[in-house]
């Protein structure tokens, strides 16, 4: 893979690489770069940008950083603001809206955390801050026929204050998978030390989501720390576990 440097944030990145012994690749394009480990997700789209994409080992698991930019249209329809904040959606949107009815035209940045996990394909939940919803809306509605799960379907949810700073998201069906991904440790430990960051869990991946406009060593770290931890738990609790197939 190419070596093209990102102009912004670069340092951070160098940072947690030489901290962890990672590799710094920079800018990367999922439309032609096949030689390297994609991150996907909700955010994964047409036209995004990835930038700092920094990729190893830690602790036994594959990590891969990157930052991911994609347009975001606002318009002059306020109804219809939230439901086109990602571009993913861009197709859909140009059926129904008309060029002249965009107001202006931004980028909006993720810092992008994805571990692989050992021991288990794992259904699609996505564990979104609930202060950062409207962020995700129109996503969230899109995918896979996910529902907003009740406090009832976690365990011991009424004790950790889980569900007061989080929404999760999953399909119905796969609720009882809930006990062994979201325990009440899990819970607690997320809405008390790790609030900042959204959470997205599908296949062999869990995924860190960070929307701080800047960027620090101190907050990748962290993003490190939370998604190593939560991906070890996991991985310990299927490694023997006959739900893992």
């Amino acid at each position: 893979m190419r070596f093209l440097p990102s102009k912004t944030d670069r340092a951070a990145f160098g940072e947690i690489a030489n901290e962890y012994d990672l590799v710094y690749f920079g800018r990367v394009d999922p439309r032609t770069d096949t030689d390297y480990v994609q991150v996907g997700g909700l955010t994964m789209g047409v036209g995004v940008v990835d930038e700092n994409y920094t990729t190893g080992n830690v602790y036994d698991y594959e990590v891969e950083f990157l930052q991911r930019t994609r347009k975001v249209h606002r318009y002059t329809n306020g109804a219809e603001a939230a439901a086109t904040r990602w571009s993913i959606l861009q197709n859909a949107v140009k059926k129904t809206m008309k060029k002249s009815d965009i107001e202006e035209t931004d980028t909006r940045k993720r810092t992008i955390l994805q571990v692989k996990l050992k021991h288990v394909q794992l259904p699609h939940i996505f564990v979104c801050g609930r202060n950062r919803l409207r962020d995700y809306a129109t996503l969230i509605n899109a995918a896979e026929r996910w529902q907003e799960i009740g406090w009832q379907s976690l365990p011991q949810s009424s004790q950790t204050g889980f569900p007061q700073d989080f929404a999760t998201f999953i399909v119905p069906t796969h609720v009882a998978w809930l006990p062994y991904i979201l325990p009440a440790t899990v819970q607690a430990m997320l809405s008390t030390n790790f609030s900042q960051f959204d959470y997205e869990l599908f296949e062999k991946n869990l995924i860190v989501y960070s929307t701080d406009d800047e960027i620090k060593l101190e907050i990748l770290d962290h993003m490190l720390r939370v998604g190593l931890w939560w991906t070890r738990n996991i991985d310990a609790v299927f490694a023997q576990s006959d739900v893992a197939t």
